[in-house]
């Protein structure tokens, strides 16, 4: 299977609920983002594990656990230089 061969893949859906693995919180700036911003993975109900941004989720010391149920939201990432507006998913604690 060549795994850039689009008419050999298909779409599958996956659960917009999952549960942190691990987090980290930068403090070093990156083009675009507010520091500080918090990012790991989530573990998907699926089995699959996705790298993601964390948002909704300050002050990051009381909020920031392994193992919280996190619900996936679209939220703007960053401005591109033309002042678009790049979107994209992210986690945050579930309610």
């Amino acid at each position: 299977m060549d795994c850039m061969a689009w008419d050999e893949m298909e779409q599958v859906p996956f659960s917009r609920k999952g549960r942190r693995v691990s987090y980290s919180v930068s403090h070093d700036p990156l083009r675009g983002f507010p520091i500080p911003y918090a990012f790991g993975y989530v573990m998907l109900p699926e089995g699959i594990m996705l790298y993601s941004l964390f948002t909704d989720c300050e002050p990051f010391e009381e909020r920031l656990r392994i193992g919280i149920d996190m619900e996936m939201v679209i939220e703007r990432m960053m401005t591109d230089r033309y002042e678009n507006d790049i979107v994209c998913y992210k986690f945050r604690p579930s309610s």
